[in-house]
């Protein structure tokens, strides 16, 4: 929320190559809105437009945001639409939720609906797309709309990206697949963060997601949760996807 710590972040980052920054107003987690950051900020209009004020023009490169609907009701964005009209932002994403629900309750896609009606930005959309029939019923209410986040959902299932794309669902070897996918990232985390607890950590919140993909792997997961070390960490994941993963293809496809 200060702008001034903002800038400078943001033009180190363009320094190094990146070409757009974004503002996330949607982090709906209570550590953070109670300091009046992520969704915390969105009642607070008059705040948001003199940070915008001084970062906009004082950027190198170009911005975009990310919110919800609002933290407590869809009010918040409703007013702060026309004022975000105002600045040349790369795009608007909208999760229609509010910042309480969380990841709770139905999005609210009339709300979606209506700010989508007010932004002139380039709009985004970011909920609850589980599934390529998600996608298509979206993306047929709102035919003006070309950009789309999945966010946790493509770590409920990687494949789902390309079968919205293709429109194919037929990849052979998924269990197979997803376990290299696994591994590759286990690899990445083990050689950027510092120490076991710290990987360990990361790599069974990745579990939240994947255990989503797979047929009755509760007891798995219990048992990755326990693990007091990398090495008994992988010693559970790899019998689990040798001798027991199953993809749930009904829920993932």
């Amino acid at each position: 929320k200060s702008a001034k710590d903002f800038i400078v972040l943001a033009n180190c980052l363009f320094d190094m190559g990146y070409h757009t920054i974004n503002w996330n107003l949607g982090c709906p987690h209570p550590q953070v809105t109670k300091k009046m950051r992520g969704s915390g900020l969105l009642p607070h209009t008059e705040r948001i437009q003199a940070f915008l004020d001084e970062v906009v023009p004082a950027m190198k490169g170009k911005l975009s945001i990310k919110t919800r609907l609002g933290q407590k009701n869809s009010e918040d964005l409703l007013r702060l639409a026309p004022i975000l009209n105002q600045y040349p932002l790369e795009e608007v994403i909208i999760h229609p939720r509010t910042g309480l629900q969380m990841y709770e309750g139905n999005v609210d896609l009339e709300g979606f609906e209506t700010c989508l009606s007010i932004l002139r930005h380039p709009v985004v959309y970011n909920g609850d797309i589980r599934s390529a029939g998600d996608f298509r019923a979206l993306s047929g209410r709102f035919e003006n709309v070309d950009r789309w986040m999945i966010g946790r959902w493509s770590l409920v299932n990687p494949f789902l990206p390309g079968v919205i794309k293709t429109g194919l669902n037929k990849e052979d070897n998924r269990v197979e697949r997803l376990k290299h996918f696994h591994d590759a990232l286990y690899e990445q985390y083990a050689a950027v963060l510092s120490g076991p607890s710290h990987l360990l950590n990361r790599m069974k919140a990745q579990w939240n997601y994947f255990s989503l993909s797979f047929r009755d792997c509760g007891k798995t997961v219990k048992k990755i949760r326990k693990a007091g070390s990398p090495g008994h960490y992988l010693e559970v994941v790899s019998r689990f996807f040798e001798t027991e993963a199953v993809w749930e293809e009904e829920k993932n496809d």
